[in-house]
C-alpha cells in the first residue's frame, strides 16, 4: 500500500514535467541554431527561458509544496490517500521543481555537443541512488525515497551544472 502512495505522489509531482517539456523541447532546435550562427547570443536567450521555466514552474510547485494534501483531497476524495502520500507529496514536488530548472540548462549543454556530461552524471547518480534509496526508504519509507530524489537534484544542480556553465557558458 505504501508503494501505492509513492507512487501516486511521484504522479502527481510528475506533472510539473508537462509544464516544462514543452518549452525545453521548443528552445532547444532554437539553441542549436544559435550556437551555429550567432552564439554571442545564447547566453540572453538561455536566461530568458531558464526565467520562464522558473516563472511555470515554481508557483505550481509552491502549490504542490505548500498545500499537497489540499490538491490530494481535490483530486481523490480519499483520507487514506491524503493521510499517506500528503507528506511525500511535497518532498517529491521539491525535488521536482529543483529537477525541472535544470531542463533548459541541459539543453544548451546538448546544443554545444556537449552529451558526456549528462551521461556521466546519470551513470553516477544511477549508482549512488540505488542504495541510498533503498537504504532511506527502509527507514522512513516513501518519506525517505523522496528524500534521496531531493538529494540527487540538489547534487545535480550544484554539480553538473556548475561544470556546464564553466565549460559552455562561462561568465554566467
Amino acid at each position: 500500500a505504501e508503494f501505492g502512495y509513492y507512487t501516486l505522489a511521484v504522479g502527481v509531482a510528475a506533472t510539473l514535467g508537462l509544464v516544462v517539456n514543452p518549452v525545453t523541447t521548443a528552445v532547444y532546435p532554437r539553441f542549436s541554431q544559435l550556437v551555429e550562427r550567432a552564439p554571442r547570443d545564447v547566453p540572453g536567450e538561455y536566461h530568458f527561458f531558464s526565467q520562464l521555466v522558473a516563472v511555470l514552474v515554481l508557483p505550481l510547485g509552491a502549490i504542490l509544496i505548500c498545500f499537497p494534501a489540499d490538491v490530494l483531497w481535490l483530486w481523490t476524495r480519499n483520507p487514506d490517500v491524503v493521510n499517506h502520500a500528503a507528506a511525500v507529496l511535497s518532498l517529491r514536488a521539491v525535488g521536482t521543481v529543483l529537477n525541472a530548472l535544470m531542463h533548459v540548462p541541459h539543453v544548451v549543454q546538448l546544443a554545444f555537443g556537449w552529451s558526456s556530461l549528462g551521461a556521466w552524471a546519470n551513470a553516477i547518480a544511477l549508482v549512488l541512488m540505488v542504495p541510498t534509496t533503498i537504504a532511506l526508504s527502509r527507514t522512513w519509507g516513501g518519506v525517505g525515497a523522496a528524500l534521496a530524489w531531493i538529494g540527487l537534484n540538489v547534487g545535480m544542480l550544484s554539480v553538473a551544472m556548475t561544470l556546464m556553465h564553466r565549460r559552455v557558458l562561462r561568465g554566467e
